[in-house]
């Protein structure tokens, strides 16, 4: 297969080029940021980590925000998913001072922040669908990079081995630092899938589509590859959740169906059978139970430390301490219970709430027929499904500091106020001069 190790070089240049447009329309600050912060230069090109690209792209960004008029809707009041991240961020910090490892802490305290930053970047920025589909199409254009590079390198032979009692299993791993987990890839791959079965549905264009179609069977690939049982079980749940979804629609229905059967029919034994030690519940081998492990060693630090956790990124050093085990929770519930206690879950699970319920907003929102309804029904359709996927993940992998619950939010919220009737746009805002429609409350301005 051919060497796509250039890829990185693209997204950079790319990222260079959407900066230099960043001056005069924000939200391509917006998508050079996105980019930045799934493609993590600094681990392809260490001395772009020496310069701090990413911070100084992130107040490029920033500061054209404040300058394009926008950053109103990112007040607590413009929207709940706004307060109820904001209620989380103050227990995130909130808990440094009284972590294990106040240090600790305080990094994983600021890598929080960058998420943050990413949430208000696409809440301000992202003001017109057209906006809002280009957002989806940069997440299909990475999802399909971090599939097709490790794909190709898979079939040069580059994957490791991994000793399993049901037989030894090739698993493909990333390229990049974060990636280089199969578990990993597998999850970031998945959870973004429903998007692009989604877009297949909607999008006008037989050339887009064909595009798509290809996207996902690479994505679905390799998914497969990476040999991640939770990245497969997610992968199963998305397929099934769209056939519920679209009962009443027999062609979406049973073409889910048709293809989540091809998929468990075409597995290849070794993949298959590991993949089937899923039914033994955490119980296969110590991989598998180390996740209930994870949940197990959570729930007795929050004993331990009811009100705010260990502190925000100490799950390994409390583990440590306590537990002898050096070692990440690998399961969402756990990390978050452990890192947090219980104001923290308390606040994220608010927070969490706060997203499903602007999907329901945005449902109710929309009327009947049009590009404008199509395209944002089935942007709701696909986010509610990547939720349901990402909360199984949780039970297979940490992340309460990942990108994609902050990301999703930052869309949940622009989704909703696209979904709105329109407004009167100011004259000064960047949307008005393009003559695009800008949706959501706006106050009038003829100054």
């Amino acid at each position: 297969m051919p060497d796509v190790g250039f890829i990185p070089e693209v997204f950079l240049g790319l990222t260079l080029v959407l900066l230099i447009l960043g001056i005069f329309q924000p939200i391509a600050g917006f998508l050079a940021y996105l980019i930045i912060f799934f493609v993590r230069f600094g681990e392809v090109f260490p001395f772009l980590g020496e310069i701090r690209f990413e911070l100084l792209a992130a107040l490029f960004v920033g500061t054209r925000l404040l300058l394009s008029g926008t950053s109103v809707h990112v007040l607590p009041a413009a929207n709940p998913v706004n307060k109820s991240l904001l209620s989380f961020t103050m227990v995130v910090l909130a808990s440094v001072p009284f972590a294990v490892d106040s240090g600790v802490a305080w990094d994983a305290a600021v890598d929080f922040l960058k998420i943050v930053a990413l949430f208000i970047f696409a809440v301000c920025l992202i003001n017109t669908l057209s906006e809002f589909r280009i957002v989806l199409w940069t997440l299909v254009l990475l999802t399909v990079w971090i599939s097709l590079e490790p794909t190709t390198q898979f079939f040069q032979g580059r994957y490791f081995v991994e000793a399993d009692p049901s037989g030894d299993v090739r698993r493909m791993v990333g390229s990049t630092g974060y990636f280089l987990s199969p578990n990993a890839l597998g999850n970031s791959i998945v959870q973004i899938l429903p998007f692009v079965g989604y877009m297949v549905l909607v999008e006008s264009s037989v050339l887009r589509r064909f595009l798509l179609l290809a996207a996902a069977a690479l994505a679905v690939s390799a998914v497969i590859l990476t040999g991640s049982r939770g990245a497969f079980s997610g992968l199963l749940l998305a397929f099934v959740l769209i056939a519920y979804k679209h009962r009443s629609n027999r062609i979406v229905r049973f073409g889910s169906l048709l293809v989540l059967l091809a998929i468990i029919l075409t597995l290849s034994p070794e993949y298959a059978q590991r993949n089937l030690t899923i039914l033994q519940l955490g119980q296969s081998d110590l991989s598998a139970h180390s996740r209930i492990d994870g949940l197990v060693h959570g729930v007795s630090m929050l004993i331990r430390r009811p009100i705010l956790g260990v502190g925000i990124g100490n799950y390994p050093v409390a583990r440590s301490r306590w537990f002898g085990w050096n070692l990440w929770a690998h399961n969402h519930y756990g990390e978050l219970f452990g890192e947090l206690g219980l104001l923290g879950t308390a606040a994220w699970f608010w927070f969490l709430t706060t997203i499903f319920s602007n999907i329901r907003a945005t449902r109710r929102q929309l009327g009947n027929g049009g590009e404008h309804t199509v395209w944002i029904r089935a942007a709701a359709d696909a986010m509610e499904i990547s939720l349901w996927v990402r909360l199984l993940l949780g039970m297979y992998n940490h992340s309460l500091t990942a990108y994609y619950w902050y990301l999703i939010a930052g869309l949940s919220v622009a989704m909703l106020r696209l979904a709105s009737p329109p407004s009167v746009i100011p004259v000064s805002h960047p949307s008005a001069r393009r003559g695009e429609v800008l949706h959501g409350p706006q106050k009038a301005s003829f100054d």
